[in-house]
Parts: structure tokens; sequence; C-alpha cells
């Protein structure tokens, strides 16, 4: 029987601010920075989907063949949202209505575009 977790709690909000650019780590990072949250709920997250800015170094853990398939799932997420969505730009994401899950009260633990109100 699988495990059913209590320390779980959703909240519907919408993405309030969204950017493709620096941003991550230090904004040491490359790709698409996402504000979730809600006015009427008080709560906000944000949240990064990229890969590090930088040229590879000898002592980096990641290769320019890892960055270039991270930069490129950054952009398929880029797509996916936008077709769930039903919008041509990033910057036509703000404002579309999400459900967020936390795990262990304020841990972002998931996130997805509400497609059944839009």
């Amino acid at each position: 029987m699988a495990k059913v977790e209590t320390n779980m709690r959703t909240e519907i909000g919408k993405i309030q601010k969204i950017h493709v650019g620096f941003g991550g780590y230090q904004d040491a990072e490359l790709g698409l920075q996402i504000t979730l949250g809600s006015d009427k709920g008080a709560w906000g997250v944000m949240t990064f989907k990229g890969y590090w800015a930088m040229e590879p170094s000898e002592r980096c853990e990641w290769t320019k063949e890892d960055q270039i398939r991270g930069y490129g799932e950054a952009l398929a997420f880029i797509g996916e949202l936008l077709t769930k969505a039903k919008r041509q730009r990033v910057e036509d994401l703000r404002g579309v209505p999400i459900e967020a899950t936390f795990k262990d009260f304020n841990t972002l633990h998931s996130w997805r575009i509400l497609e059944e109100v839009i």
C-alpha cells in the first residue's frame, strides 16, 4: 500500500511574474524564472528552470553537453507551459491560474497550470 503524505497542502494562485534570463542560484543560471502566488491567500514562491550560464571549468562537475541539455530541457518546459496555457509568448503566461502543492508546509513540491479553467 502506498504511503499517503499528510504534510502536503495545495494552494490555488496564478503566475505573478515570469521572465527568461539570468536567475536561479546567485543569478548565475540562465533559464526561466517564475513567481507563483496569490494575492488573496497571501502566499508566494519563486521557481527556476535552467542551467549554469558560465563556461564549464575543470573544477565543474558538469560538462558543456550537460549545459546544452539543461538549456534544451528549459526550452521544452517553456513550450509545455505555453501549450497548456494556450499562449504564444512567455510574457503572456502572467496571470495564468495555477495549482501549487507544498510539502512540509512551505517547500514547493510541484505546480501545474489549471488547464481545466482556461
